[in-house]
């Protein structure tokens, strides 16, 4: 467990597959992010087979399956560099996190509270010009986590990765606050 405050001053723990999500995978977005070293963070921090919902990492063929799997963690870079490319100056702040439950012996769930802010880079954002700004976007996210032995031995990682992640994020509120 990693040691943070959350925006408010509150000291808390997280672990550090969460850690390494929201504080190092997130805090790459911009000018140095490093492929490389986010599909490394990636990989020592969510399961191959991680579950995403709502899904909106899947291909148009895959849709009627979005309950079952998937999208897994290949899925997870493509979407932190398309998020590079439109927003390059993202931020993720904490403002509460929480461990809700320990379901079963090895598998905790946990739910991180923040807002994400940005300029848009390329192209258009629903609407929203390049160069427009949104602040305050909140985010909900509930993390369930699982713990592997044999990950353990992984440079960043303390052998609980993320394998679904379910996600409330307001951004019908960026879109409005960029148009």
């Amino acid at each position: 467990m990693i040691d943070i405050t959350t925006s408010s001053g509150e000291k808390t723990q997280m672990p550090q597959a969460l850690y390494n999500f929201y504080k190092r995978i997130l805090g790459q977005i911009g000018p140095q992010y490093n492929e490389e070293k986010v599909r490394e963070l990636i990989s020592s921090s969510f399961d191959p087979n991680w579950h995403s919902m709502p899904n909106l990492l899947w291909s148009e063929q895959k849709k009627t399956d979005q309950w079952e799997s998937g999208p897994g963690a290949d899925a997870l870079n493509g979407m932190m560099l398309d998020f590079n490319a439109k927003f390059p100056t993202l931020t993720w702040s904490t403002e509460q996190f929480d461990e809700a439950v320990q379901k079963q012996p090895f598998e905790m769930v946990f739910t991180h509270t923040g807002f994400a802010a940005s300029t848009v880079a390329e192209g258009n954002f629903l609407g929203g010009a390049p160069g427009k700004k949104f602040e305050k976007v909140l985010a909900i996210d509930r993390h369930t986590l699982t713990y592997f032995a044999d990950k353990r031995t992984e440079e960043d990682c303390d052998g609980w990765l993320v394998t679904h992640s379910y996600h409330v994020e307001m951004w019908g509120d960026a879109i409005r606050q960029v148009s």
